[in-house]
C-alpha cells in the first residue's frame, strides 16, 4: 500500500499543472496552466486507479473499466506532452497500455520512465521507477524475454528490498529460466516479507508440485 501511495505522490511531484482544453471524451487535452494540469492529473488518477489495481490483482476489466482507462490514457498523454521529462505521467500511461493489452507501447513507456530517473530524484519518484522495473519484468515474462525480465526484477528488488511482490516477479522469471531452486528461495523471501502474499503462495505451490513430479535421480 505504501508503494501505491508513493507512486501517487510521485505523480503529483513529477507533474506541474494543467490548463486544459478537450473537445470530447478521449481527446488528448491541451494543457495551458498549472491549475488545469492539476485538474487533469486528478481526473486521470480517479479514472484509472481502481481499474489498474483490479488488473494487477488478476481481475478481468469490463467495457466500462476499459473506457475509463482509455480516457485516463488520453489525459496522461496530455500531461506527457506538457512536460516530457516527468516520470509520473509516462509511468501512468505505461500502466494503462499494459492493462489494455498494448504491450509494445507499454514496454516503450516503462523504459522511458526508467530512463527519466535522475540522480537527485525524490524518494517517491524512485519508488515509481522501481515499480516500472517490476512491471516491465512482468511484461517481458509475457513476451518470453525471461533473462531481461530477471534483470529488471533484480533491479526493482535492489531499489526496494522489502517489497515482496518484486521478489515474486523475479521468482516468476527464474521459473521460466528453469532455475526452480532460485525461484523457490525467492518465494520464501517474499513470504518472509508478506506471509499472505497470494502470488508467492501460488507460485511456491506450483514449484513444490513440479518438484514432486520430477523423476528421482537416485
Amino acid at each position: 500500500m505504501w508503494l501505491r501511495i508513493s507512486i501517487l505522490v510521485s505523480l503529483v511531484i513529477c507533474l506541474c499543472g494543467v490548463g486544459c482544453s478537450r473537445s470530447s471524451e478521449g481527446d488528448v487535452p491541451i494543457l495551458q496552466s498549472p491549475q488545469d494540469y492539476a485538474t487533469s492529473l486528478d481526473e486521470a488518477q480517479k479514472l484509472s486507479q481502481r481499474h489498474l489495481q483490479a488488473f494487477h490483482n488478476g481481475e478481468d476489466l469490463d467495457e466500462k473499466a476499459r473506457a475509463d482507462l482509455r480516457n485516463a490514457r488520453s489525459l496522461f498523454q496530455g500531461l506527457m506532452e506538457y512536460n516530457s521529462n516527468s516520470v509520473g505521467p509516462v509511468f501512468g500511461a505505461a500502466e494503462i497500455d499494459f492493462a489494455l493489452g498494448d504491450l509494445d507501447t507499454a514496454e516503450r513507456n516503462y523504459r522511458q520512465a526508467i530512463n527519466l530517473l535522475h540522480v537527485d530524484a525524490p524518494a517517491a519518484e524512485v519508488a515509481t521507477v522501481a515499480e516500472a522495473h517490476n512491471q516491465l519484468a512482468n511484461l517481458l515474462v509475457l513476451k518470453g524475454s525471461f533473462k531481461e525480465a530477471d534483470e529488471h526484477a533484480k533491479t526493482a528488488m535492489q531499489m526496494s528490498p522489502k517489497n515482496a511482490d518484486y521478489a515474486v516477479t523475479r521468482a516468476s522469471a527464474k521459473t521460466q529460466l528453469h532455475e526452480e531452486g532460485e525461484a523457490t528461495k525467492l518465494c520464501a523471501l517474499a513470504l518472509s516479507l508478506d506471509p499472505s502474499n497470494k502470488r508467492a503462495l501460488s507460485l511456491l505451490k506450483l514449484l513444490q508440485e513440479s518438484a514432486k513430479q520430477k523423476p528421482s535421480t537416485k
